[in-house]
Formats: structure tokens, sequence, C-alpha cells
């Protein structure tokens, strides 16, 4: 799925890159953020694959979407953060109901500042509901709900034993900003890879809504050095605002959850 331990990238680059990620890490406050303007991005700007659609269906798909304050900071294309990304995912919404491709029970959505809560077996009719429910405000408290999703995982494959199988995981992670205790979501992600039984069984792709230049560092920092801290399988991958930007929602997303190294199961 992703790129095993065995990057093709010398150790003494590797570590620059992470050394230089972690330099970008000091705390801020909501009035430190880098803002700059991008023109309105696409919706749906390349041609949907059908096959990436059809492969959902093999997967529990878990999409989190940042609802803290800074998510109504309008620096995309004159929406806010948090009107763009339901623009975006309405917008995936309906590419799903017109390639009639049912998720059911295979879908959750997570909002998450303070707290977070979940949304179990969506319906992507009910997706501009989720929007209605939640507004931003609070911090972003990323590392509770994603800690809280992967335990339920993890114990849920423990409770079939060897009686069953569990479709893998897919996580898309859309967020604005660092989370509130960005040590202790490395430490999440690192603890999850060392209880999986295989490189494909989770897979996490973070997507930056946004300009703040070190949330993108943050993250580039999530795609590139956990395995250099002892994470037994490369499972993160994440794109800034700019690619997103590029592709638009749709795409971005179906890359993330449906990858094509991925078979059906």
């Amino acid at each position: 799925m992703f790129t095993k331990i065995g990057r093709k990238v010398g150790v003494l680059t590797l570590s620059s890159l992470c050394f230089s990620a972690s330099l970008a890490l000091r705390p801020i406050t909501s009035e430190a953020f880098s803002i700059a303007v991008i023109s309105p991005p696409a919706v749906v700007s390349e041609p949907v694959d059908r096959v990436k659609l059809e492969n959902l269906k093999a997967y529990d798909v878990i999409v989190f979407i940042d609802a803290s304050h800074s998510m109504a900071i309008a620096d995309c294309g004159g929406q806010s953060r948090w009107q763009w990304c339901k623009a975006q995912t309405m917008a995936l919404s309906n590419v799903l109901k017109l390639q009639q491709v049912p998720l059911g029970d295979h879908l959750k959505m997570v909002a998450f500042s303070d707290n977070f809560k979940v949304y179990p077996d969506v319906n992507w009719d009910s997706v501009s509901r989720f929007f209605e429910c939640n507004k931003p405000s609070g911090n972003t408290d990323m590392n509770r709900a994603i800690k809280s999703e992967l335990g339920q995982y993890f114990a849920a494959r423990k409770a079939l034993n060897s009686g069953g199988t569990l479709r893998p995981l897919l996580i898309a992670m859309i967020t604005d900003g660092l989370p509130d205790r960005p040590l202790a979501l490395k430490e999440t992600i690192i603890e999850a890879t060392k209880q999986m039984t295989d490189s494909d069984e989770i897979a996490i792709t973070f997507l930056q809504v946004g300009t703040d230049l070190k949330a993108t560092n943050y993250l580039q920092e999530l795609d590139e050095c956990l395995v250099a801290r002892k994470a037994v399988h490369d499972i993160v991958k994440s794109k800034t605002f700019a690619q997103i930007n590029r592709s638009g929602l749709v795409s971005a997303l179906l890359q993330c959850v449906s990858p094509t190294e991925v078979a059906v199961k």
C-alpha cells in the first residue's frame, strides 16, 4: 500500500528532514497562523476512477474532520476552511450517489475539537447534516479522537480471534493545524503500527486545509519520520492544501482511501 520501511533515502537526508520539521513545532497561538489566500479549489478536476470507488467497499473508512475554531478562517478562495470542507465533501457525496456506490456500515465521520463526535454508518445523503450539526470552535484534540477509533479497531480484531476477518481500516484526517499534543499523536500512531499484523491493515492520510506552515511541516514529519522513531510500518501519508487545491478533495480522498496498490479482498 504505502512505501515500506526501507525508503530509498539516505539516513542523513531523512534525519535532516525530521530534525528540520521538528524545529517548526514550537507552540503557537491562533493569532500566529500564517495565512495566504488561495484561489478557489477544484471540485472534481480529474476523472473519477470507478474501480477506486468500487474498492471502497472492501474497507472500513473513517473521515475525521477538524472542527476547531481556526477552521472558521476564510483563506480558501473566499470561503472559510469549514465551508470549503463542506462543499468538497458534498461533491464527493454527489459523485458516490451518481456512481451508485453504497457504503452503509463501511463509513464513519468524526468531528473533533476539544471533544469528538462519531457518526457511524454514514449515508452520503446525510453529509450536509454533519456540517449543520457541527460548527468551528475549541481546540484541536486530534489525538484523543484517533486513539479512540484505533482502540476500537484493535478490540474488534481481538474479539474475532481466529473466527473471522476484519476489513482493513482507511483513515482520512482533514485538518488545518497542529494537534494540541503533537508528540502524543506521534506515539499513538507508532503504537498502532506495533499492534498491526500486516502492513496493509491500516492506512492514515492527513489532508491539510488552509496554509499554516507549521502544520505543513508537522504533517510532513508524520509522513516521513515515524519509521525512524520506531514505527513498525509506514502507514502515514500527507497532502498539502496546494496539492488538494489542484485536484479537488474528491480525487485526493479517493487516492487516500482507495490506493491502486491495494487489491479488493
